[in-house]
């Protein structure tokens, strides 16, 4: 077959005899030269659909490389921008991302911007190449327009996109300690500043911190367990029985965390979603603590759920242990191999942080994605595992030798002692 039959033919076809006709057709060598065609031809060798298409065969046979190269070769030096950024999304479903690709269509939108109202696809890539670039500003301007149209969505998040969840980063600036609606006391907080280790973090609520905290605490054998307790909207009872504890644990250490919802950016419509609101908080608290902790001390953090069945005597052990295998990891999550949706993959009931810039990095992005969604009208039980999951993903991309270590890869062994309950009956 001449290169002149295989430039007839179309991406569509060309994806058809790939998918169905594997085991007879050399899938790679027909898609490189549909690379060539669409190479030399541009867009104006084929339909826009078919050369979408061709993007995507591109680079799933032959690398995400030769499928940017096209799309700034063939689309943007020709000026076919808002095409070009049609096609970036492709490549976005698929997680692929290129921050100089990103920079040259974020200015094409700018300019569109000064003619015309921007498309969804437009604000969004704005947005993406915005965060890249460390924009805040820029970010801070188009966040307003993005929560005005994400009315217009089922859900935009659950629609598993790059560009969905990098709204979520959009308030890159926000931090705990600067919010009216979560005032903090870290009165109680007596980490160790230096040396080596690791500090185990629990948060929980009244209820959680009485049904699963407290009842370990009781059974303890050992006055020498180190952790820190991270309580939210603690009752006075609460508070008396914490420093009871901490008069009888002294390397017990704690802090105070009250939900004002009612001053959040986004007022509440019903109390479904005030209640609903809360909820998201008190399951991202341990994740907003670990910002603040990893900067008050030289240690590693463990996050954990409050519900486990890990007695506190063990405590200590189970989380050095799992240290010595980490290592010098960024970041240590149980992850599966199954992935139907955001934050399916991920589990979020034990996280190892690092005290690594690259760590660091890590939880500021988390950090900052909870608060974010916190402030809209996306709040849900298992934001923690979606936010992990976009953090983790884009800190991969955007983070020079960032190092992650599956949990679920240790030694099963390690985990004789943890079983994590699933509290979320106490959600009600």
């Amino acid at each position: 077959m001449d290169e002149s039959i295989y430039e007839k033919l179309g991406a569509s076809l060309i994806r058809h005899l790939c998918l169905n006709r594997p085991d007879t057709i050399d899938s790679k060598t027909l898609v490189e030269h549909l690379f060539d065609a669409m190479h030399s031809r541009g867009l104006g060798g084929s339909a826009p659909a078919q050369f979408a298409q061709g993007i995507e065969l591109v680079d799933q046979y032959l690398g995400e490389d030769k499928a940017f190269s096209l799309i700034d070769t063939s689309l943007i030096s020709k000026g076919y921008y808002s095409f070009a950024i049609s096609c970036y999304l492709i490549l976005i479903r698929r997680f692929k991302y290129n921050v100089n690709i990103s920079r040259k269509l974020a200015i094409f939108v700018q300019a569109i911007a000064s003619q015309r109202d921007l498309s969804d696809h437009e604000w969004w890539i704005y947005c993406h190449a915005a965060y890249l670039t460390g924009n805040y500003e820029a970010l801070s301007n188009v966040s307003a327009e993005l929560r005005r149209r994400e009315k217009t969505y089922d859900r935009a998040l659950n629609q598993y996109l790059m560009f969905d969840v990098i709204t979520g980063f959009a308030g890159g600036h926000l931090d705990i300690e600067h919010l009216s609606f979560i005032t903090n006391d870290w009165s109680g907080c007596n980490l160790p500043c230096q040396g080596d280790g690791v500090i185990p973090i629990i948060a929980c609520d009244s209820r959680y911190f009485n049904a699963f905290v407290v009842p370990k605490f009781q059974t303890l054998t050992s006055r020498e367990v180190a952790i820190h307790i991270a309580l939210a909207d603690p009752t006075d009872q609460d508070l008396e029985i914490l420093l009871n504890l901490r008069g009888a644990f002294p390397k017990v250490s704690h802090s105070i965390h009250k939900f004002h919802g009612d001053q959040c950016v986004s007022k509440d419509t019903d109390l479904h979603q005030a209640k609903e609101r809360r909820l998201t908080f008190y399951a991202s608290l341990r994740f907003l603590v670990a910002h603040t902790l990893i900067n008050k001390t030289t240690k590693a953090l463990f996050t954990i759920d409050a519900d486990t069945t890990l007695d506190f005597d063990e405590l200590n052990g189970f989380v050095s242990s799992l240290h010595r295998h980490l290592g010098d990891a960024d970041l240590g999550i149980k992850l599966w191999d199954f992935d139907y949706g955001p934050g399916t993959s991920h589990e979020a009931d034990l996280v190892f942080f690092g005290q690594s810039d690259q760590s660091k990095y890590f939880i500021k992005l988390l950090e900052s994605y909870l608060l974010n969604f916190l402030t809209s009208s996306y709040c849900f039980w298992t934001l923690d595992q979606v936010a992990i999951n976009a953090c983790r993903r884009f800190a991969e991309i955007t983070c020079t030798g960032f190092r992650l270590i599956n949990l679920r890869k240790l030694d099963p062994s390690l985990f004789d002692s943890y079983r994590n309950t699933g509290g979320s009956e106490f959600r009600a």
